[in-house]
């Protein structure tokens, strides 16, 4: 729709907009990459964190609740769709060695599809559901960024609450809700990535400590 086209766009040109003053202040090419990914984790923290104690408050945790949408949902859906684009596409003159196969390209490129997909069903308030998540994402872009920012004991803590715990609570209630969903499939999938990741972290945070 035009409402869609709108809010698309102004999103891609606040995320290129911020991006271009923020490249001016950082200056490692690791670092470039990653303003995109913080603008992004930024925002979906914040709303998702809402969207959990929106639907904690008033005990929507229910199929009407997150097979539907309101406005707000669906504009920071399209936000994420957006950031996902343009990161590949910055990623394309701005930092291409860190266009990342598999963790950068793939990854993006199954978003976008199951967002166009979210949006074409109109189901984009249970994904918000899913930007809780997101905060480790901040964290550790905080990092990378701004090195004397980093904090793995903060990293690892948030991690392990809501891309592992907090993960597995949301896979089964929506499953629970709705069966056949799609939702709670991508939850599952995306577990075992998140498993995967904090597995590899945690081995080099205890070879660091060894050393």
């Amino acid at each position: 729709s035009i409402d869609d086209l709108v809010v698309f766009a102004i999103a891609c040109c606040c995320i290129l907009g911020i991006y271009l003053l923020l490249q001016q202040i950082v200056h490692t090419e690791k670092g470039r990459a990653w303003i995109v990914m913080l603008m992004s984790s930024a925002m979906l923290s914040i709303f998702g964190t809402y969207f959990v104690i929106d639907a904690q408050a008033h005990d929507s945790w229910t199929y009407e609740y997150i097979y539907s949408e309101t406005f707000l949902s669906r504009c920071v859906l399209l936000f994420f769709l957006a950031s996902n684009i343009m990161d590949l596409l910055l990623g394309i003159y701005h930092y291409p060695k860190f266009l990342d196969p598999f963790s950068t390209i793939a990854h993006h490129t199954f978003y976008i599809s199951f967002i166009l997909v979210l949006l074409s069903q109109h189901y984009s308030r249970g994904f918000m559901l899913c930007f809780f998540m997101e905060i480790p994402t901040f964290v550790l872009s905080l990092g990378t960024i701004w090195p004397q920012l980093r904090s793995d004991t903060l990293f690892g803590a948030s991690f392990v609450a809501t891309r592992l715990l907090y993960n597995v609570i949301l896979a089964r209630t929506l499953y629970l809700i709705s069966p056949e969903g799609k939702i709670w499939r991508v939850c599952c999938a995306v577990l075992g990535l998140h498993s995967y990741w904090f597995s590899k972290w945690a081995s080099k945070q205890g070879k660091e400590l060894l050393q």
